[in-house]
């Protein structure tokens, strides 16, 4: 083969490679298909099994006999809430007639003990409300504090 032939051969080859690369190439989709994504809502539940123990110490008078009790702590224990992605929780004291405060806020526990004087006001009632880590909670019931 001649130095001019292949020469020409080449030029042919190149031109028909870039003409080739210019052509668009097209391609079509012939089939489609439905897909369905679930997109559910958490429920926050709220703790459940509240209670508020008095915590009492007794004591006998030697000489008379007579006995004394004492309030030493108060125990607030509740069964956690079923919600996997709680972050703690908040205790709530309600006094009747008065305004309800936050006595404590804690991580993912099931019990609290609390100093006897920390719980104001006349006839309190507490609450225990889940935590999300957002403003979405759930509040128990109220429960009253038993006695000695």
């Amino acid at each position: 083969m001649s130095t001019s032939r292949r020469a020409l051969t080449l030029i042919g080859l190149t031109v028909a490679a870039l003409i080739g690369a210019i052509a668009p190439a097209s391609a079509t989709f012939s089939e489609t298909v439905k897909v369905t994504t679930p997109v559910g809502t958490a429920t926050i539940t709220p703790p459940t099994q509240l209670e508020a123990k008095s915590i009492c110490t007794t004591t006998v008078d030697p000489l008379t006999q007579a006995s004394t009790s004492t309030v030493t702590d108060v125990k607030v224990e509740w069964q956690e809430s079923t919600f996997l992605r709680a972050t703690g929780y908040r205790i709530t004291v309600h006094p009747a007639g008065g305004p309800a405060y936050t006595l404590a806020t804690i991580g993912r526990t099931d019990e609290i003990f609390v100093d006897p004087s920390d719980v104001r006001g006349n006839n309190p009632r507490i609450s225990v409300t889940t935590l999300s880590g957002t403003t979405w909670t759930a509040q128990s019931v109220l429960t009253g504090i038993t006695s000695c």
